[in-house]
């Protein structure tokens, strides 16, 4: 049986990312083209980052019908990661959720997930939402070796051979792909791929949208015709505000647009 995992940092809107763009800040009605997005793929699973407590509240009125909140591990000024998945799919084997640790004065990374079981073939799987901290565009892949190698070392005894982790590791694709996944497969004694998609990852001279979350996967196989960077049928908030000149004051504005300043990554595997 196949399913989907949909990734998305979804820039809660009393998180501390939102000073950079001060005229969202506290901006509750981005929520509802959230959910938009999200009911119009309906993936099986799904992975949020920078998830205030008001905006988790309001992601349960509407998306408990269908799914089971698996895990939500609270960090701070970021916000949270959190992990739905589909009733009719999945059910819980067992939860774990912890920061991860850095070497320097920076805060913590986080993350959350579990063991889940298929309910159509009874497999097991491993799914994690994470999101490392950074202090620097791009970020110092040093920092996020560390946590990610904190996260891998914890969990090493303990995974089935499925494995997802999605969200957002503040790396750029390039590190990701020749630095990152590889020191993971290391230390997990498993061989993890990435879902490509550097065409929105790397840094654009033009402004253009991009996006650092990844999907990272081990023992599974993609659809890549059905796969895909949602947002690019979207704009970047960046670029709404500097090619559309939005006054600040207007946020109605931005609600036909991306309502965060990263994009959607779907993943359907097979």
């Amino acid at each position: 049986m196949s399913y989907s995992v949909l990734s998305w940092n979804i820039l809660g809107p009393a998180t501390r990312d939102v000073e950079d763009y001060g005229f969202i800040r506290d901006d509750y009605g981005r929520l509802g083209k959230h959910l938009e997005i999200i009911q119009q793929y309906q993936a099986d699973i799904l992975c949020f980052q920078e998830v205030d407590l008001t905006t988790l509240h309001f992601f349960n009125n509407f998306l408990l019908a269908q799914y089971t909140q698996l895990a939500y591990h609270e960090k701070g000024a970021h916000g949270g990661v959190v992990v739905y998945i589909k009733k009719s799919k999945f059910t819980i084997v067992n939860t774990i959720s912890s920061v991860l640790k850095t070497n320097e004065k920076f805060a913590p990374g986080a993350f959350c997930g579990g063991i889940i079981k298929n309910v159509a073939d009874g497999s097991d799987l491993f799914i994690a939402s994470v999101h490392l901290s950074k202090s620097s565009h791009p970020q110092v892949v040093s920092r996020a070796l560390t946590q990610i190698s904190d996260l891998c070392i914890r969990l090493k005894s303990n995974l089935p051979s499925q494995i997802i982790f999605a969200g957002d590791f503040n790396t750029m694709y390039e590190d990701m792909k020749e630095i990152v996944v590889p020191a993971m497969s290391q230390i997990l004694s498993n061989i993890l791929l990435m879902f490509e998609h550097e065409s929105c990852t790397a840094n654009s001279v033009k402004g253009e949208l991009k996006s650092i979350d990844h999907v990272i996967y081990s023992n599974l196989q993609i659809n890549l015709t059905q796969s895909c960077v949602v947002s690019k049928k979207y704009k970047h908030i960046d670029t709404v505000d500097r090619v559309q000149n939005i006054e600040k004051n207007n946020q109605n504005l931005i609600y036909k647009e991306l309502p965060s300043d990263h994009a959607p990554i779907l993943v359907v595997f097979e």
